[in-house]
């Protein structure tokens, strides 16, 4: 049996839509990805920001320790050294610790942009395949 005019028609749109609906999820799916970018650049932006701030408070705690040993009389041997040293050890641990999760959390966005940006090539691919399918698919219907 033959295939009209209107089962062509049928079929183009049918394909047509599908595609356009692949594309325009692709491209959604890509501006999602490029957001999830900038917010890892800012992110990382602040990380460094928070552990140069964070070396100035060390600093800062660190000569407010020796000022009031300075104004107590107390030299800086033995048990004042040792407590400065704990305060250094303990400040750097609490930076070292936020910077590792600052680079975790942006490693996070970048797989998940990364990923976002392959889901959008699989939707406008998908578009493709499914606007064929749904193509023949129409033209059997007006066929049979």
């Amino acid at each position: 049996m033959a295939i009209g005019g209107l089962g062509y028609a049928a079929a183009g749109t049918s394909f047509a839509t599908s595609v356009l609906s692949g594309n325009a999820e692709g491209k959604s799916l890509k501006a999602q990805a490029k957001a999830l970018e900038r917010k890892a650049v800012d992110t990382e932006t602040l990380g460094k920001y928070e552990k140069w701030r964070h070396v100035l408070m060390q600093r800062q705690a660190v000569g407010e320790q020796v000022a009031t040993y300075g104004s107590l009389g107390l030299a800086l041997e033995g048990t004042a050294v040792e407590n400065l040293a704990e305060t250094v050890k303990e400040l750097t641990y609490e930076r070292e610790m936020g910077a590792e999760v600052n680079r975790a959390e942006v490693r996070g966005m970048r797989v998940a942009a990364k990923d976002l940006r392959k889901a959008a090539s699989r939707a406008k691919s998908g578009g493709i395949f499914g606007g064929i399918a749904s193509g023949i698919g129409t033209l059997a219907s007006f066929a049979g």
